[in-house]
């Protein structure tokens, strides 16, 4: 089973790596054979150049709703340290902390899809929100789930059960970001 902090780089990794890496890809940066020279260079670089300049601003686009997504992530590690394994007042702070979480990640969700990216990232960029939407439901139904359950002593092992949650809503996100990397 994985641990809160690799749950949370495996998602920051994911949504790191695979906005920079189609974007590196989409530039041209990504390997493959070389171009050869043209020409005229003229048009060939001012090309580049502008396809540089909406890649920049994009991702300083990005940056922000990244890092609010990050930090929505990284505090998810004390919404599951020390969470009792019997139904008490943890499982209510821990509710109110992935409810929180979850907010953040679909703020972050609603701000990335309202920017306009690269052509060549669109596909990674509706695959990133998507991932930051389920990762939004998991955190929500969970958050949900122990509050309601606070109290109840007949409901043991919840952390084993939500770091297997968000474990399998993560490694889901991971695999369509992977999928878009590679079209």
């Amino acid at each position: 089973m994985l641990s809160t902090h690799k749950v949370r780089s495996t998602l920051v990794a994911a949504l790191l790596l695979g906005l920079l890496a189609v974007a590196l890809l989409a530039t041209g940066c990504g390997g493959g054979a070389a171009a050869s020279p043209s020409p005229s260079p003229s048009p060939s670089a001012s090309s580049t150049v502008q396809k540089l300049e909406a890649l920049k601003a994009y991702v300083d686009q990005v940056t922000p709703i990244y890092n609010a997504a990050s930090s929505a992530v990284g505090s998810l590690d004390g919404a599951v340290s020390g969470l009792s394994k019997k139904p008490d007042q943890t499982w209510a702070a821990s509710a109110t902390q992935m409810t929180t979480a979850a907010t953040a990640l679909g703020t972050a969700a609603t701000d990335l899809a309202a920017l306009t990216p690269p052509a060549s990232l669109q596909g990674t960029q509706d695959n990133v929100v998507k991932a930051l939407q389920a990762a939004q439901r998991v955190l929500d139904t969970t958050g949900s789930y122990l509050s309601k359950r606070a109290y109840d002593p007949n409901y043991p092992d919840i952390k084993t059960q939500i770091t297997q949650q968000v474990t399998d809503a993560l490694a889901t996100a991971w695999a369509s970001i992977l999928n878009a990397a590679g079209q």
